[in-house]
């Protein structure tokens, strides 16, 4: 008799014979299905410290120490505070009476642990195998279960393959292959308590033997008692009763496998092996991807013929759809064409042909792999797909394939009522648009800041080597009685989504071109036949099941891991408390609510939380069937239809441009070029102040064609950096150098001279998102940031500038607001320079100044310079200024001592502080004594720089670093110094820049436009022809290179980027300064408007 006969011949004990301890098992739930005790209302019952010390915990956590969240978790738990308190302080005597019945799991655990049947050999053979692996040790300890599990598997096996007899099994490798999963889901959630009593154990000198290993081998003889064994499970009542539930469960979707396998045998051979013998089922690999609705999850399967055949648990009525789409583009048109597999489609599960990762053998097979991924990546975007990422799609050769098609047609949550502030809280509810990045194909670089890269899990860039952004359980020292947990970044296995080239990796940036081409085929036949699409093809997936992601499953995943530590093992009420951790962001997201009774009960099961809804619905459907009736403001069928309607060439371009400057997320390959340089031509075509305004207002409408807009939200994508030589496709920044504040003063300033409305409508429209973003920081308490470029005051001088040119005096007000903010961060600033420190706070400062003066901005310009003073640093000749960042005091314009000086003579002439004036001079004297005669330049000394190398010393001549910068600053001093010296500094910075400072991109920070607009200031400041004769005859020829090679950006492979100092606004910028020449301030500078000067 197995021990499954036992257990339904054996009968349950009485309750009377079942220790209480294991009600510590029950769940909350469970605790209130069962009426309270009288006493949980009767104020005289006597509570424990504890169980107030509990109930606090409880309460401390987000958002429950906030408003009335407490209270609502309460209610929708039928609980009051004094019902869940009496929960806490309940004797398990006084639970285990009031439940009044054993539950099944510990009728099965106590006859599992006390009635053990022997192990055959062939699970002797499997736990032996395991147990060679020290860290696996402890399966000794849960033999009986495995024993159990084993003999149910068994049994379940054998009745099939008698039943089926066409099906031919290798019963006992079957069996194994299924039951191998079996024991690492029951270490995974037990060895952390394992663990804790090992060490318990050697503490308290429970452990005979005299080294780590023997001492070990003591531990494990002692679970081995079974005395022993039990005290420990009913020590860990939730651990217990979490084991037996996983068995089974485990069990029964094993056998469910199989008795579909049964069912379809014959449709499966016509289908997947016409011409040949399958052979045996030798092998059933389960477990692959997350379990969900009682732990199902994707299978492979294998023949002893080699024939392999993939088993998905759920519906494959979408696969089925989406191969027709394919097949409907392919008959319209579409090269390469894509590639179908063949499926067995039944009601609730189905039957998929295996793909295998294969090389490609020519670079042809790659272009024509990237294509057709481009063209699934349009499909999607129509479709509203998301979750594509690298496990999601498999390089066979030429051609990639989708494996997961659970996440079409996402639908949009309902929004809440708008309070009667929405005017002012627009910006809570109208979220960007719809765009390809959602669909999370591309390369995209998640949990990245300043400090880590971050990952890419994309199906294009996601490689493998990446390390895991969370740390992982490692187990070390095993086999010892000093084993222990630590948590390890481990790589990522990922790799199968990436085409490789006769087995080699290929350069992906390499082919982003074909990938667009492959994304706009498929977008403009779409387009097309749209009609057809609409009615023929989209509506034919009205009832498919569409899988919902209300959360990130990595908080899942978190959560579950949490909950398997031995402190949330022993009383189930904490795993609850844990479990609670959901409701971290309802204030945020109140429409999460309904939904978490149905996660909390997943968890509780193990799995991954799964919802779902059909794509004609605008319900929510957990796995069990349970509605959430009208989650979602319209269904995701109606999104898609209305969507597919609007689609159009602007948008395709839109796209087009989003998809292609993703690929600056790539980890890009060592040795490549990636700064392209303009291509010069000779050319007989004159200057023209028309064709330049002309190229200024293609960079303008180039800027609303890459506008990202939807109701009151108005934002642009950016390619930004993260850290050195980390580059990403970021939203864009506030700031001036590459944010939406360099934006919105190109626009600003194009509309006010062009007088078209349009420049100027969109500026107003994303300043009013900026100023309400700009508002929340301020009131949030978040710290300013001091730099003139790339901080906070780069908004003050945008409002200088808005206040001016649109005659808005209110905008000077608003820019005084942040003063009081900006001078306490002036007053920890360790950065300094234009860019990033109080000497850009200084310049903003004064440009409001010269527009609207008040002793307020006077003094905190004051503070500014004060603060510069403070932290000069005496060098071998003058002063120089040592960012926090840096380890020597840098020359130049952006991010050295011109620019602070230049400052600092602002300052002093508004001011009449002679301080600060003597100040700049001995910044000047630094500045000459780094002077080289021979490259005649100054040196780029930052810590990023190559150490004696003298070419790249001196290399750059850019506003940034180097000559030009240094040329344009002394030109700003002029009006404040003017000698001989700084007269010699402007000629030799003049001529560099002449001689070695074109030919890179079309920027402003360290580009071609950003080195003509400094040789326009020094043709107005020193009013001298020949600097625009110089810009006239370049002028023509840069023009010609935008004509030929597009926008060519400051950043990365040349791609196009909307900011100021990289970008488009830039270079528009500067266009538009050259157009209208002296109605335009040089913002190389950070000049006041040009009224105030």
């Amino acid at each position: 008799m197995n021990i499954r006969d036992m257990i339904q011949a054996s009968g349950k004990p009485k309750n009377g014979q079942v220790n209480a301890n294991w009600y510590r098992a029950l769940t909350l739930a469970e605790r209130i299905a069962s009426p309270l005790h009288a006493q949980a209302t009767n104020p005289e019952t006597a509570i424990s410290d504890s169980a107030r010390q509990r109930l606090a915990r409880w309460k401390e956590q987000r958002p429950f120490n906030e408003d009335d969240y407490f209270r609502q978790r309460l209610e929708m738990a039928g609980l009051t505070e004094a019902d869940l308190l009496y929960l806490l302080n309940e004797p398990v005597e006084a639970l285990k009476a009031r439940v009044g019945i054993i539950p099944d799991w510990l009728h099965t655990l106590l006859t599992v642990f006390n009635e053990p049947s022997p192990p055959d050999a062939s699970l002797l053979k499997i736990i032996d195998g395991e147990q060679h692996i020290l860290s696996r040790s402890f399966l000794a300890a849960l033999q009986p279960l495995l024993v159990y599990s084993y003999q149910r598997l068994q049994v379940g096996v054998d009745q099939l393959a008698e039943s089926y007899p066409t099906l031919l099994f290798e019963r006992e490798q079957v069996t194994a292959s299924l039951f191998k999963l079996l024991p690492e889901k029951l270490l995974s959630k037990s060895t952390k308590t394992f663990i804790l009593e090992l060490n318990a154990a050697r503490v308290h000198g429970l452990l005979q033997g005299e080294t780590p290993e023997e001492r070990f081998q003591s531990f494990l003889q002692r679970l081995r008692n079974q005395e022993h064994i039990l005290a420990f499970l009913e020590e860990y009542a939730v651990l217990a009763r979490l084991l037996v539930e996983i068995c089974e469960s485990w069990v029964n979707v094993q056998l469910e496998l199989l008795q579909h396998l049964c069912l379809d045998w014959e449709s499966l051979k016509a289908l997947f092996a016409p011409d040949r013998d399958p052979g045996a089922l030798v092998e059933v690999q389960t477990g692959r991807g997350d379990a969900h609705r009682g732990g199902r999850s994707v299978a492979v399967l294998r023949w002893s013929s080699g024939l392999r055949v993939v088993y998905k648990p759920r519906s494959l009525a979408t696969d089925r759809h989406f191969a027709a789409l394919l097949d409907w583009l392919n008959a319209k048109g579409f090269e390469p064409e894509f590639r179908t597999l063949k499926m067995l489609e039944r009601e609730t599960y189905g039957w998929v042909e295996l793909v295998e990762s294969l090389t490609c053998h020519a670079v042809e097979e790659v272009e024509r792999f990237y294509q057709r991924e481009g063209g699934y990546l349009a499909i999607l975007y129509a479709l509203h797909a998301g979750d594509f990422h690298a496990e999601n799609l498999i390089a066979c050769g030429e051609h990639p394939f989708l494996v997961d098609l659970e996440v079409l047609f996402l639908p949009r949550l309902k929004a809440l009522p708008r309070p009667p502030e929405s005017e002012e809280q627009d910006l809570l509810f109208d979220g960007p648009p719809h765009t390809v990045l959602n669909v999370g194909m591309l390369p995209n670089r998640i949990w990245s800041d300043g400090k880590n890269a971050g990952v890419d899990i994309s199906a294009v860039g996601g490689r493998p080597g990446q390390l895991a952004p969370t740390p992982v359980p490692v187990v070390q020292g095993a086999g010892t009685d000093e084993m222990r947990v630590e948590h390890q970044h481990i790589s990522l296995s990922l790799g199968q989504n990436l085409p490789t080239l006769q087995g080699g990796e290929v350069d992906i940036a390499s082919y982003s071109e074909h990938f667009v081409t492959g994304f706009a085929a498929v977008y403009r036949l779409l387009m097309m036949h749209r009609e057809e699409f609409l009615t023929d093809q989209i509506a034919r997936f009205a009832e498919i099941e569409v899988r919902c992601l209300p959360r990130n499953t990595q908080l899942y995943d978190l959560l579950l891991e949490h909950s398997y530590h031995p402190n949330m093992l022993r009383e189930a009420l904490e795993r609850d408390r844990l479990f609670d951790r959901l409701w971290f962001n309802i204030d945020n997201i109140p429409q999460l609510k309904p939904l978490l009774n149905l996660e909390i009960a997943d968890l509780w099961a193990g799995d991954i939380p799964f919802f779902y809804t059909h794509a004609s619905s605008r319900d929510l459907i957990n796995g069990h069937g349970i509605h959430v009736p009208e989650c979602f403001a319209s269904s995701g069928l109606q999104l898609v239809q209305e969507f597919v309607a609007q689609l159009n060439e602007e948008d395709l371009e839109r796209q087009s441009w989003i998809a292609r400057a993703s690929f600056v997320n790539l980890d890009l390959p060592s040795g490549r070029k990636l700064y392209p340089s303009l291509k010069y031509e000779s050319t007989t075509t004159p200057f023209s102040r028309e064709r330049v305004l002309d190229a200024a207002l293609a960079a303008g409408n180039r800027l609303l064609e890459l506008r990202l807009e939807n109701g009151e939200f108005l934002d642009w994508l950016s390619i930004t950096s993260r850290g050195p030589g980390r580059w990403g496709l970021y939203p864009s920044d506030l700031d001036l150098y590459n944010g939406v504040t360099g934006i919105v003063f190109f626009l600003a300033y194009l509309g006010a001279l062009t007088r078209e409305e349009k420049y100027t409508s969109v500026a107003r429209h994303a300043l009013r998102l900026l100023h309400r973003q700009m508002k929340y920081r301020r009131e949030s308490g978040r710290p300013f940031t001091v730099g003139g470029y790339n901080g906070d005051s780069s908004y003050i001088y945008l409002l200088s500038h808005l206040g001016t040119l649109w005659s808005d005096p209110t905008l000077f007000l608003e820019a005084e607001e942040y003063i009081g903010p900006l001078v306490q961060s002036v007053a920890r600033d360790e950065m300094f320079d234009v860019m990033a420190g109080a000497a850009g706070a200084l310049a903003a400062l004064l440009s409001l100044y010269q527009v609207h003066p008040s002793e307020a901005t006077l003094d905190a310009a004051i503070k500014c310079g004060e603060r510069l003073l403070e932290k000069k640093v005496q060098q071998e000749v003058g002063i120089g200024w040592i960012a926090s960042v840096e380890t020597v005091a840098l020359a130049g314009m952006a991010h050295g001592t011109a620019g602070i000086a230049l400052n600092l003579l602002r300052l002093a002439g508004v001011s009449g502080g002679q301080r600060f004036h003597e100040a700049a001079l001995q910044a000047f004297a630094y500045e000459r004594h780094l002077f080289s005669p021979d490259a005649n330049n100054w040196p780029d000394l930052r810590s990023g720089s190559k150490p004696g190398d003298e070419n790249e010393t001196y290399k750059m001549s850019a506003w940034c670093h180097g000559a030009a910068g240094i040329a344009l600053a002394r030109l700003g001093c002029l009006r404040f110094v003017d000698d001989a010296a700084i007269r010699q500094e402007i000629e030799i910075g003049l001529q560099t820049t002449i001689s070695k400072g074109l030919g890179n991109s079309h920027s402003l920070c360290h580009g071609d436009l950003g080195n003509m607009d400094i040789l326009l200031s020094a043709a107005q400041v020193l009013e001298r022809s020949e600097f625009l004769e110089c810009i006239e005859q370049a002028t023509p020829k840069l023009l010609d290179t935008i004509d030929r090679q597009g926008w060519v950006s400051g950043g990365p492979m040349g791609l196009e980027t909307p900011g100021l100092m990289l970008g488009l606004s830039g270079a528009g910028y500067a266009l538009l300064r050259l157009a209208f020449m002296y109605h335009v301030p040089s913002v190389l500078q950070l000049e006041p408007p040009i009224s105030a000067q």
